[in-house]
Order: structure tokens, then C-alpha cells, then sequence
């Protein structure tokens, strides 16, 4: 491997070498020898890795797995994964297409609006026999999937817990399974058993049955289709109360999807204060959850009849676009992750919010808005697909001395959601300490040396600088450093020519300084002219919270010590620079595909190397794998912890989330606590309000203006255009009522304010009245199957 490196070699070796040359010839040709067996480690540790992966899923007995819907990217994403049962190795190409069907379901409504955070997976498992087990025939398939007669019919079975071991070594971040059994029977029923969906071959060709049966796991939704042989009956009591899209009120004035027959511009606050026209969007079609009598639906076709409709109606839409935000919250990333950030007036800081999808996006400084003028939105390029990133730079002066804070919100409206029970808004808030003097030091900026002869320097704070106590945890062999005194000193030997970075680095609460100085050695007599060339480096993949770490290894035929950087390095990430150890714990949040340029160099001539470092999301956010909440990875402290808490799909994380919401910063108590209002748990809304009236009264009880003045701007912004989301929560808008009667007992409120409340409490009373109304309103005769044929 690489014959370069000895042809080199040997002409350096040739003849005419003098005996004071010999020792260095030695040493280059060890060193060329050592970097040869270095390189050879690594590409069999790369190579037994990928032999170790494939020896897993051959032993469940899986030849490969695609991705065939969804983007590489691992963050957050919502993983399904397609498994089939009963096809033998010369049946892969028919399994294929079937899988390339099914996945293209996964881009139509209501996924298609987050297509790319949707990753469909093509399990290849081979089984010995083609078919199925029947109560007749027994055959020999790798799931053992086969009919079974219950009381209620026959249905699909395979085993279950073998699917689950081959997901885990297969897709370790599936969500959800989806089997399908090798027989082409047309009345097969498909089945939703546990954790899986199973399908016939002859309905995973039917994409509207295949978004049925999902649609039961994914989001809990019931049947829309009857059987006769339940005429006259009735589910029994409570079966119906949690289900989104079936019950047993018959007036659609009452039933829980009246929403969607309120104007849109009434339901999101644009259109105050005025009577409005009932729409007739929805009604209640009598006929659901296999009930023929007394069950209602709210749209005549849809999904969840079993191939009646073409998509989901509009209750159940609403119902599978809030079930895809348990997967990823509205903010994708932000930057930086870590919540406390210092800078000195000087300095610039810079914050980066990347919404899920298009949304509104508004920035905040100690709570009051920023101008937008201000904020930069960078748009993907043409061709290029990717997320629309918006950007904030501040200046400390802009700050002034002291702690500050910085919010950005993130809100999603889209008219497939009406309740949105606050999954569609998100906020994420730093603590900024701005200080007068900045962390800058004085000392060489770069150091041309010679081989024996002595570096010294004292590193030292620039004029006006904070002092700060800076190490050098891995000086080059021979030099040393006081801390104390900031004096280095270093006298490199010829063995240690070309290329050093002194990595200076000082530490205080998780954030890092680093100030290097890059150092040239060269030797007397001696040139370098060989170009540094990488070696194998193959690209890291890892998980949130968990350590990534890898050696970059280059070579220089002139055998120069070579030198590392980067870029622009992830959050919490570490180079070292001289030995190209590259370490990084992701935090929450630092999901995704981060490819990372690294150089280079012998002190003249530079190489440059990009490592994909792919980084999926933590278990806590994923629906299948969770984490209980005391081991929330990849979070140094309670900001991060909570911030991220309150976006996780566990409520035992929301829940303990909520217990430290008292010791966040007002901001994050304010912004996230009016989102929370609406969180369809009342332990969590009313821990909510809680804070929210905390917000409020510490705001009152200020003396500052700004202060009293920020938290009811914030107030008063967001929750009138939320308001009719408490319709059926009366305790809700009693609470809320109680906000306003309290801000208009506040001293010298300004004038804008007082109306601001009597607005809002017109608002809740409008909703109190069409409470009242539509109590006192009768229903139309039930529309039955029979009457719309």
C-alpha cells in the first residue's frame, strides 16, 4: 500500500549519502515504516467494523438494508422500517418494488409536507420457503408469518420478538415495523398487532390500505368503516373518549372536531371581535370504529375506511401531522447548543435557529424584538437542497455589560392543524454574560524556528483584556509552560522539524478559549518540498451524548512533523492539533450529517480532508427506544436539560422538565410557558399558567420599564391569536381571564396595554357565548352510509 512512500525513500537512501546524513535517513525511514502500520491498523479496523456489522445482520439473516424515502441525514427523523416475511433470495427484485410502493406512500399528505425527516428503510430478509403458514400448510419463512383464526376472524401473525432482534441490528432507530407476508389471498385481514403493522402482499400494493393500517399505530386512529353484525350495538363506555376521529355524539356543534367549522381567520385570532358564519367542513357521518349505529365520523371518505378515500380527512390529518412533531420538534437545530455564552463588549456573537419547515420566526433581546432588519435568512442554494437557516449577530455593545438574554421563537402555522395542544411553537433562549474586557492575550501571532535553537515567549493578556488562566495541555515534546507566568519555552530538536500549533486554552463553566500559534521548525541545509498526503480516514458516525472519536493521519515524504486544523469545528468538539486526535461529545440537538473539513500542513505546503461525521438523534426523542428521564445525554447543564426536555415525546421527561420550570430564565418561563398552555396533559398547562402568572407579576412588581414592559408585549402578542384553542378548556379561559383582570390592577399601565386586555377578555367572553350557543344548537338528522348512497 502506497509504493510512493518507498520510491521516495529509496532515492533519498541512494548513493552518495554522507554519514552525518545516515542517522536523520534511519529516523525517516522508522518513521515512514511506523505511518505505514498506523495506516494499516486503521483500514482493518475500518474493515473489520463493516465485517462485524454484516456478520450481525447475516445472523438474522438480513443481506442488506436501503434507504429508500427520506434523507440520509440521521437527525431527527421519524425511522420505519419495511421487513418482509415468506420471500426467497430469487423473490428480492418483486420484494424490492413492493418496498419502493410502500415507501412512496410516505410522501403523499399528510407526510409529504415533511417528506425529507421521514426515512423509509428496505429490510432485505431471505427466507428458505416462498409463502406463508396456513392452518393447512406449514412453511418455513424467516418471521414464520402465517394465518391465525381468532374469535373475531383470521389474521396476520408472525413472530413478533424475532422482527423486534432483527430491527435492532438491522434499523436500530426504527420507529415503526411494517411486515409483509409473502400470499396474494384478497381477503386477508391486515393486522395491527403491537409494535407492527402486517400486510398481505396484495394490500402493500394498495397504498390507501397501507396508510390505514399505519394510521392505526402511528396515531391511534380507529376504523371508519362498520360491520353489519354490530347493528344495534354500542362500543362500551369511555372506548371512544381518547379516539381522534370516531364518537358517540351525534350533534356536530358538540363533538370534539367542531373546530374545523369555525373560519380559520376567526380560529387563529386575525378576525376579532365579530360574528361569524358557521362553515360546514365537517359533520357527523354515522357509521365508525365498525359500529354501523350511534358511532360517528367527521368526514364522509378518508384513509381509515379502509380504501374509501384517497387521503386522510381533515380530523385525521390534523391528528398524524401533530403525531410527526413527537419526532421533531419545530426548531431542527440551533446554534450554539450550549445556553450559557460569554463574550466582552468587543466581541460579536452569533446565533443560528433552523426551523423544521417554513415558519415565523422572531428574535428577541432581554424580550424585547429585535429588529427583523437585523436577522439574516439564508436560503438554500439552487440544486442544493437543504434547510433554510436564520441568523442573529450581535455586538457585546449591543448587550452593555451584565447578564442578558437571547430568545428566538419558532412557530409553525399550517392549516392542516386547527389544535395544535402547542406542539407547532418552539423557543430556545441563551444566557449571554457580557463583560468589558475581553479573554484576548498578547504574544507571537506565528514563530519561524530552526532546529536547536530556543523558542521563548510570554503569553500574556492584550491591553485591556480580562486575565485569564491559560494552559497548554499538550505541549511538544521538550518545551514547557507556566501557567502562572505565561512564560514557554521550547529548544525543538531536527527530529521535530515542520509543522506545531501551540493549542493555548482556558475553561470556565463548559466554554472553551483557544489561542494558537502556529510554529515552523525547519533545520539548516535542509528543504521541504513534499506536498503532505492524508491517509485512509473513513468517515464517524455516532449518536447524541455519545463520544465520537477518530485519529487523522497524513504523511510527508520529506518527514516533517505535520500540523492539523479545521475549519469551523462542531460545538464541544476538540482537534489536537499535533497528533490529529479529533474528539466530540454531540450535545442534544447537534443531530444531523456534519461534514468537517480538516488541513493540513508541514509549514509550507497544505492538504486538505473532509470527514463526514454523521451523528443520530438521542433515544429520548424517538418513539420506540426511549431513555427514562434522569439520563438525558449530551447535556452539561439544567438549561440545556430543560430546554430540551419540554420538546421530548415522553411526558415523564415534560413532566420532570416542568418541576425546574420555576428556575429558568424569565423568557424561557414566559415563551415556552404560553406555549404549554395548550399541552393537552392539565398538570402540564396548569404548571404552565402558573408560570406564566409568575412572568407576569414579577414583570409588575419591576422597576425598570423595559422589564415591566417586554413580558406583557410577549403576552399580549401571542396568546389572542391562540385563544380559541381553549374553546373546550373552560378552566383554561377562566385562567387566562384571570391573567387580564391582573395586568389592568397594574400601576401606571400604559394605556396600549389596558386595551390590549379588554381585547382579549372580549375575546374569551366571544368564546364563552359560542360555547353557550352551540350547547343550545340541535343537530342535523345523522348522515348515514345508506342516505349518501
Amino acid at each position: 500500500m502506497a509504493n510512493w512512500k518507498w520510491i521516495v525513500l529509496s532515492l533519498a537512501l541512494g548513493a552518495g549519502i554522507s554519514a552525518a546524513q545516515e542517522p536523520a535517513q534511519e529516523e525517516l525511514k522508522a518513521r515512514a515504516s511506523k505511518v505505514k502500520e498506523e495506516e494499516k491498523a486503521h483500514v482493518d479496523r475500518v474493515r473489520d467494523a463493516e465485517a462485524t456489522r454484516r456478520k450481525a445482520l447475516e445472523d438474522v439473516g438480513v443481506e442488506d438494508v436501503t434507504i429508500l424515502g427520506g434523507a440520509a441525514d440521521p437527525g431527527r427523523t421519524m425511522d420505519v422500517a419495511l421487513l418482509a416475511d415468506g420471500f426467497t433470495k430469487d423473490q428480492q427484485a418483486a420484494w424490492n418494488a413492493i418496498a419502493e410502493r410502500m415507501a412512496a406512500n410516505f410522501a403523499t399528505r399528510p407526510f409529504d409536507a415533511h417528506a425529507a425527516r421521514v426515512r423509509v428503510h428496505r429490510v432485505d430478509l431471505v427466507s428458505k420457503a416462498s409463502g406463508f403458514t396456513t392452518e393447512e400448510v406449514a412453511v418455513d419463512t424467516a418471521l414464520k408469518g402465517g394465518l391465525r383464526a381468532f374469535p373475531g376472524g383470521k389474521l396476520l401473525t408472525c413472530d413478533t420478538q424475532k422482527a423486534l432482534d432483527i430491527v435492532a441490528a438491522a434499523v436500530p432507530d426504527a420507529d415503526y415495523i411494517l411486515v409483509v407476508l409473502n400470499t396474494n389471498e384478497q381477503f386477508v385481514a391486515s393486522a395491527n398487532t403491537g409494535t407492527f403493522v402486517l400486510l398481505s402482499t396484495s394490500k402493500a400494493h394498495q397504498g390507501s390500505l397501507v396508510m390505514h393500517e399505519f394510521g392505526h399505530h402511528f396515531i391511534n386512529l380507529v376504523d371508519e368503516y362498520v360491520d353489519e353484525k354490530q347493528s344495534g350495538t354500542r362500543p362500551p363506555p369511555g372506548t371512544l373518549d381518547r379516539a381522534w376521529n370516531a364518537t358517540l355524539q351525534q350533534n356536530v356543534f358538540k363533538a370534539k372536531w367542531h373546530h374545523w367549522n369555525i373560519p380559520e381567520a376567526v380560529f387563529r385570532g386575525e378576525k376579532r371581535g365579530k360574528k361569524f358564519e358557521w362553515e360546514d367542513n365537517v359533520r357527523c357521518y354515522e357509521g365508525a370504529a365498525t359500529f354501523p349505529d350511534n358511532v360517528y365520523r367527521a368526514e364522509e371518505l378518508c384513509h381509515m375506511q379502509r380504501g374509501k378515500g384517497r387521503e386522510f380527512c381533515r380530523v385525521c390529518t390534523e391528528a398524524s401531522e401533530l403525531g410527526l412533531y413527537r419526532f421533531f420538534p419545530p426548531i431542527q437545530s440551533v446554534s450554539p447548543v450550549l445556553t450559557l455564552q460569554k463574550m466582552s463588549l468587543n466581541e460579536f456573537a452569533d446565533f443560528e435557529a433552523v426551523p423544521v419547515t417554513a415558519a415565523r420566526v422572531a428574535w428577541y433581546l432581554d424580550g424585547r424584538r429585535v429588529d427583523a432588519k437585523k436577522a439574516k435568512v439564508v436560503e438554500p442554494k439552487p440544486k442544493e437542497p437543504g434547510p433554510v437557516r436564520h441568523q442573529l449577530r450581535l455586538k457585546g455593545s449591543e448587550f452593555g455589560e451584565g447578564t442578558h438574554q437571547v430568545t428566538v421563537t419558532v412557530a409553525t402555522d399550517t392549516p392542516r392543524v386547527h389544535l395544535d395542544e402547542g406542539m407547532l411553537s418552539a423557543a430556545y433562549t441563551w444566557t449571554v454574560e457580557v463583560s468589558a474586557k475581553g479573554v484576548a492575550v498578547k504574544g507571537p501571532s506565528a514563530i519561524p524556528a530552526e532546529a536547536g535553537k530556543p523558542i521563548e515567549f510570554t503569553l500574556a493578556p492584550a491591553d485591556g483584556a480580562a486575565p485569564g488562566a491559560w494552559t497548554l495541555p499538550r505541549p511538544p515534546e521538550g518545551a514547557t509552560f507556566d501557567a502562572k507566568t505565561g512564560a514557554f519555552a521550547w529548544t525543538p530538536a531536527e527530529s521535530q522539524a515542520g509543522a506545531w500549533r501551540l493549542d493555548f486554552e482556558m475553561e470556565d463553566r463548559g466554554r472553551f478559549w483557544t489561542h494558537a500559534i502556529p510554529v515552523t521548525v525547519s533545520v539548516a541545509g535542509r528543504t521541504s518540498s513534499a506536498i503532505p498526503k492524508v491517509l485512509f480516514i473513513a468517515d464517524a458516525a455516532g449518536r447524541e451524548g455519545e463520544p465520537i472519536g477518530f485519529r487523522l493521519m497524513a504523511w510527508d515524504a520529506d518527514a516533517d512533523h505535520l500540523a492539523w486544523s479545521a475549519g469551523a469545528l462542531p460545538e464541544g468538539a476538540r482537534l489536537d492539533s499535533n497528533s490529529g486526535r479529533f474528539t466530540w461529545t454531540p450535545l442534544l440537538g447537534q443531530s444531523g450529517l456534519r461534514p468537517i473539513e480538516f488541513q493540513v500542513t508541514d509549514g509550507k505546503n497544505t492538504t486538505r480532508k473532509t470527514v463526514a461525521c454523521s451523528v443520530a438523534a438521542a433515544p429520548i426523542f424517538r418513539g420506540m427506544f426511549r431513555l427514562p428521564p434522569e439520563k438525558l445525554p449530551g447535556c452539561t447543564t439544567a438549561g440545556e436539560w430543560m430546554q430540551f426536555g419540554l420538546h421530548v415525546a415522553d411526558s415523564k421527561v415534560l413532566e420532570a422538565s416542568m418541576e425546574r420550570f420555576n428556575d429558568a430564565p424569565a423568557m424561557v418561563r414566559l415563551t415556552e410557558g404560553i406555549r404549554l398552555l395548550r399541552d393537552s396533559s392539565p398538570r402540564v398547562s396548569g404548571a404552565a399558567l402558573a408560570a406564566v402568572k409568575r412572568a407576569l407579576a414579577d414583570a409588575s412588581a419591576g422597576t425598570d420599564d423595559a422589564a415591566r414592559t417586554w413580558p406583557l408585549d410577549h403576552f399580549f402578542d401571542e396568546v389572542p391569536r391562540r385563544a380559541w384553542q381553549f374553546a373546550d378548556r373552560p378552566e383554561m379561559l377562566d385562567g387566562i381571564a384571570g391573567l387580564c383582570a391582573a395586568v389592568k390592577t397594574i400601576p401606571q399601565l400604559p394605556v396600549a396595554r389596558l386595551k390590549d386586555a379588554d381585547a382579549l377578555l372580549a375575546d374569551l367572553q366571544s368564546i364563552r357565548d359560542y360555547n353557550k350557543e352551540r350547547d343550545a344548537r340541535t343537530p342535523k338528522s345523522p348522515i348515514t352510509d345508506k342516505k349518501l348512497k
